[in-house]
């Protein structure tokens, strides 16, 4: 089930996996970029923009250690990353 805000914004993913409820969170900043996404198992990673608007880094929210930067978006919008958690980088690159 997916819950959205006001302005027609992802908030909350649900699904049901073997009885058990799996939630998942999405906040925006106040200029509407995605910036915070909250895991089913509650760990928390924010997002930070450059000046152009584009994703550039992805934190741990919790104790804000860099997870990956973005060198670059490529014209399919696939990005391109230089730290070691890649698999959480392309997960959290594809919104």
């Amino acid at each position: 089930m997916y819950y959205y805000d006001d302005l027609g914004r992802i908030r909350t993913r649900r699904k049901i996996i073997n009885s058990s409820l799996y939630q998942e969170f999405f906040e925006y900043n106040n200029i509407g970029q995605f910036f915070k996404y909250t895991f089913p198992d509650n760990f928390r990673v924010r997002y930070a923009y450059n000046t152009y608007g584009e994703l550039s880094h992805i934190y741990d929210d919790g104790t804000s250690e860099l997870i990956c930067e973005i060198d670059s978006v490529n014209i399919q919008n696939v990005y391109l990353v230089t730290k070691q958690e890649s698999i959480i980088c392309t997960m959290l690159t594809e919104w």
